[in-house]
């Protein structure tokens, strides 16, 4: 599960093992759930320039959803593990996806489109899986992490 304040949408966002997206106001005390989810989520990006949120965890799909109407907008598909991270591109306007079986996918999120799939060259084992990833946007970098880092140029 993830945690962070959203600046963009002035909340702060959760995601948990029941399927849901809790979205917290600060300001009035009061959340509201994004239920779109139908096992555990474990993360989420905000996509500032499109204003959507991007969950994804279990079912292997990526959510993309709008965080004021809590509508579903449309669904990513493709990966064949559990979506361990999700990161949003902001050099390159890209959302990006990294699942337990150290694929990362980069998806246009304006057409929905996948533009690229990438897997780790090293031997993946079951306790060698990348748990996270970060965008670095000084670098123009990925950064994944697992027993140790490995940094991604991007291209």
């Amino acid at each position: 599960t993830e945690i962070k304040y959203v600046a963009g949408i002035d909340r702060v966002v959760s995601t948990s093992c029941d399927g849901q997206v809790c979205l917290w106001d600060c300001a009035t005390n009061t959340t509201r759930y994004f239920q779109g989810h139908l096992k555990a989520v474990h993360c989420f990006a905000f996509c500032e320039p499109y204003k959507y949120i991007a969950s994804g965890g279990q079912e292997r799909d990526i959510i993309l959803w709008n965080p004021y109407t809590l509508r579903r907008i449309t669904s990513l598909h493709g990966h064949e593990a559990r979506v361990q991270s999700i990161v949003f591109n902001e050099n390159h306007n890209h959302v990006i996806s990294l699942s337990a079986d150290k694929v990362v996918m980069v998806w246009d999120p304006k057409s929905y489109d996948l533009l690229s799939r990438v897997q780790s060259s090293e031997h993946l084992r079951l306790d060698d899986s990348f748990s996270a990833m970060c965008w670095d946007h000084t670098a123009s970098r990925l950064v994944l992490a697992h027993a140790r880092f490995q940094v991604w140029p991007y291209r």
